[in-house]
């Protein structure tokens, strides 16, 4: 039987993803590998793979919380001979002509190359890499959004310094402009006594003058942060999910909240252009809490310009974190979250899927030993993969090993490689087929 891999979704890390999923509007995957594997699910974070020219790279791009500021950019060159690796970011509205020349990444270890690279205003843009050296010349595009998602308070001792720093500057200046107002004194006489009046008229011009430079430079810095807190910083678009019984069988309803739209312009979203992402308009992950044992990929049918509508699958009754992502005509991708309580499945009608992609899984937890009695066992084709690590029985009789862990922990934002291996029920490698255009796909 040809298996999908996301049909066989994997339960790990149960005690150090339970808290940013819970925590987090916007996730950071713990990343996944494919022939072209983009972070999704509102991820910030995007990672690629892919052919340009001789080169093979694999390319990570973790933009800033606060813009303008600094993407952190990784290159692993895994094929090809490279002499100097560039990055810079292009934006849709000023393009190639209007971007800046390439900043040059620094090689660390082996083949990785790392750099930052300005990323200054908000919205959908890229990061350009530009390959050269004996292999040729290469250029390859990353989409990324720019997204200022936090603020940033200054360190106490940094205000301070900062604080004084000013203080000296105002003193010095308003001494400087008496001083050169003095030495306008050509008259004869009392020349001191003119030389004192003139300094203290000169300092007094210059200390209004410095009030109302600092009081327009308050209003403007309050005004830039104003607009920083209302118009880039990200809000979320709520939404609101239900569950209703429809002819014996459980529906899920997703609708975005629209009613702050005439208020809260930044909560405002261009729903009625959004475009298809993996062949869907909308992916939603049901993730079960407090166990993280039962998990649903589904692909909703839009109903209206605000709600979607989906079967749901056989999962248990029970409260369940909602996870809805969405692709904007501009580019930009969105997560739109909510919590439900599922009911009990009835048994009146079986469950129909809305969409033949959707898939769901509710297992026990991961085996914790590499020779559990109903481990399979491996041929040698598979075991080129790796050694298993842990693994899951799928409800064919088949089973899904995670092999060559990089570790007991992996760090958010962190990429990795990750590694899997399928076999059937007689432990041969089971044939696997791209589900949703890609070889394989987790979260």
């Amino acid at each position: 039987m040809i298996k999908r891999l996301l049909e066989m979704n994997l339960f790990w890390l149960k005690s150090n993803l339970m808290g940013w999923l819970t925590s987090n509007h916007m996730w950071l995957p713990l990343l996944l590998l494919s022939v072209n594997a983009f972070a999704h699910v509102g991820s910030s974070g995007v990672i690629l793979k892919k052919q340009a020219g001789k080169y093979q790279v694999l390319v990570s791009v973790q933009p800033p919380d606060v813009v303008p500021g600094t993407a952190k950019v990784t290159v692993f060159v895994e094929q090809g001979r490279v002499s100097t690796l560039g990055a810079r970011p292009i934006y849709f509205r000023s393009g190639n002509k209007g971007a800046p020349t390439h900043d040059i990444l620094t090689l660390t270890e082996g083949n990785r190359y790392e750099g930052d690279v300005w990323l200054m205003d908000s919205g959908s843009s890229s990061i350009e890499i530009d390959l050269n050296g004996p292999d040729g010349k290469a250029t390859l595009v990353v989409p990324v959004m720019s997204v200022a998602t936090a603020l940033r308070d200054m360190p106490e001792g940094t205000g301070i310094g900062l604080a004084l720093m000013g203080l000296l500057l105002v003193i010095m200046m308003i001494t400087i402009v008496g001083a050169s107002n003095a030495d306008g004194v050509v008259e004869p006489g009392s020349v001191m006594d003119k030389l004192r009046r003139r300094r203290q008229v000169g300092m007094g011009v210059g200390a209004v003058l410095m009030v109302l430079i600092l009081a327009g430079w308050r209003s403007w810095w309050t005004s830039e942060a104003q607009a920083y807190r209302t118009q880039q910083l990200y809000k979320p678009l709520p939404i609101q999910a239900s569950v209703a019984n429809v002819n014996g069988q459980r529906m899920l309803t997703i609708r975005a909240d629209t009613a702050g739209f005439s208020t809260d312009w930044q909560k405002r979203r261009p729903l009625s252009f959004v475009l298809p992402d993996h062949g869907k308009l909308m992916h939603v992950f049901l993730v079960s809490i407090p166990g993280l044992d039962a998990f649903a990929h589904l692909h909703p049918v839009r109903q209206d310009t605000t709600q979607y509508q989906s079967a749901l699958p056989g999962l248990p009754a029970g409260k369940y974190l909602v996870y809805a992502d969405i692709v904007f005509r501009s580019g930009f991708a969105e997560t739109l979250t909510d919590t439900i309580d599922l009911p009990a499945p009835t048994a009146v009608a079986t469950a129909q899927p809305t969409d033949p992609d959707d898939s769901y899984r509710v297992v026990e937890p991961f085996q914790k030993t590499t020779k559990a009695a109903n481990a399979p066992t491996l041929d040698a084709a598979m075991v080129a993969c790796g050694k298993p690590g842990v693994s899951t029985r799928l409800n064919d009789g088949s089973t899904m090993l995670w092999v060559d862990q990089p570790g007991t922990v992996q760090e958010a934002g962190k990429p990795y490689v990750l590694k899997f291996a399928v076999a059937d029920a007689h432990g041969k490698p089971a044939v696997l087929e791209p589900y949703l255009g890609m070889g394989g796909h987790a979260a």
